[in-house]
């Protein structure tokens, strides 16, 4: 419980001070940014949820974590690796899709 509360806490301050340090020309904001968000992903269970929906819904940013568990060492990379979206769509897709539209007969009646 601690380590939540300690990690939120440490994870959301790096990020606070990396997002405005992006900007200036030597990139410690990137690395501020992407290990405050390491540390909440990993305390952080809601956060998670979050970054995992995020990369479901956006191709630019889950790319963009694509590349950062490729470059990062291993236990940087581990929690960028929990919140990887599952290939499923096409089952999904499929069950929400129902039947083809050619099995349908549908009579129209004449008045």
């Amino acid at each position: 419980m601690i380590w939540r509360i300690v990690g939120t806490v440490v994870g959301a301050a790096l990020v606070l001070v990396g997002i405005p340090l992006t900007i200036s020309p030597i990139p410690l904001g990137i690395i501020l940014v992407a290990i405050g968000v390491i540390i909440l992903i990993g305390a952080n269970p809601w956060f998670a949820r979050f970054i995992r929906n995020l990369r479901k819904n956006s191709k630019p940013v889950d790319n963009a974590f694509k590349t950062a568990e490729n470059v990062l060492p291993e236990p940087l990379a581990e929690p960028l690796k929990q919140t990887e979206v599952e290939d499923d769509d096409e089952e999904t897709t499929e069950a929400k899709m129902g039947p083809p539209l050619q099995r349908f007969h549908n009579p129209r009646k004449l008045r």
